[in-house]
């Protein structure tokens, strides 16, 4: 199990829930690389309506978007697919 894996589906929201806990998750964020953030955030991605509906998770979606907001766009004239990560690979 790595740091962007939980065991149970509660695990994330166990975590974020928490004022401490969801400010060591926005730093992570804002300090690892687009690949790992985008493996992060794919972790959240049957979460987020319970994130958004606490005050923490709140933070902590609001954190991701404003750091995936910077990471450059990708141009490209073929259509680009997910992987299984949930990142766009161009």
């Amino acid at each position: 199990m790595t740091f962007f894996e939980c065991p149970s589906n509660t695990c994330w929201y166990n975590v974020v829930q928490f004022t401490n806990r969801c400010r060591i998750i926005q730093k992570a964020v804002q300090r690892i690389d687009q690949q790992e953030v985008c493996k992060l955030v794919s972790e959240f991605h049957d979460k987020v309506l319970l994130f958004i509906h606490d005050p923490n998770g709140n933070h902590v979606i609001q954190r991701c978007i404003q750091v995936m907001s910077a990471f450059p766009a990708t141009t490209t004239s073929t259509p680009v697919e997910n992987d299984d990560d949930g990142c766009n690979d161009a």
